[in-house]
């Protein structure tokens, strides 16, 4: 079964991917969806024809990849990364996969428990699509946290480092490079080049608000 307002779009052009969710047979995937071309008429009408849409094309992922692409952006030792989407729901995590897998939304918890309100809050903003960067304790470590929003997709991305760890980091032009660099490698051998630009491209912003500029 493919969503109406999904098809739609793809009929449009538009390339999607969904967060992480249980099909109906309960197995843990996401799905990309992208629209199909009648490019082979370019050869018999020349290079003035423009394609048009034909149909469309859904590819299905186990969503640990989202996760195993995001190890390369982790800063430190105690580094973590992660992503959500725009309800809040952690989609990717190299701290805790579990809570990927649990459909996690702090924000949601917060309002059932009041706890780690701080931290609710901040995902809050960050699925709201705001960008930050804050500080926060947790388990005796004060911790470092930026966020930016993947716009492309309603998704949030957010690096976490140990404040102690910061004076020992090689310089900022040199560590956004490996950054951004590994992430896109990486992310593009699992779901594809136009997702690794949208993804690694908020990975540089927000290592940018961590290392701002002089």
């Amino acid at each position: 079964y493919i969503d109406r307002d999904i098809y739609t779009r793809v009929a449009q052009g538009e390339s999607i991917i969904t967060s992480p969710e249980y099909d109906s047979k309960g197995k843990f995937v996401f799905y990309i969806y992208v629209p199909t071309y009648d490019s082979y008429n370019v050869e018999i009408y020349g290079a003035d024809y423009e394609p048009t849409i034909t149909g469309g094309f859904r590819a299905e992922y186990d969503p640990q990849i989202l996760t195993d692409a995001l190890t390369s952006a982790v800063i430190g030792r105690g580094g973590n990364a992660y992503m959500i989407d725009s309800k809040g729901v952690t989609i990717a995590s190299t701290e805790d996969y579990q809570s990927v897998k649990d459909l996690s939304n702090s924000y949601e918890d917060y309002l059932r428990t009041g706890e780690d309100e701080e931290l609710a809050l901040h995902e809050r903003a960050m699925a709201n699509g705001e960008s930050d960067v804050y500080q926060y304790e947790w388990q005796g470590e004060t911790l470092i946290a930026a966020y930016s929003p993947i716009t492309e997709y309603d998704w949030s991305i957010c690096l976490e480092i140990n404040r102690s760890e910061f004076a020992g980091l090689v310089p900022q032009s040199i560590k956004v490079n490996i950054i951004i660099g590994f992430a896109m490698v990486v992310i593009a051998s699992c779901v594809g080049l136009h997702v690794s630009n949208n993804i690694s491209k908020p990975i540089g912003s927000v290592v940018f608000l961590l290392f701002p500029r002089n």
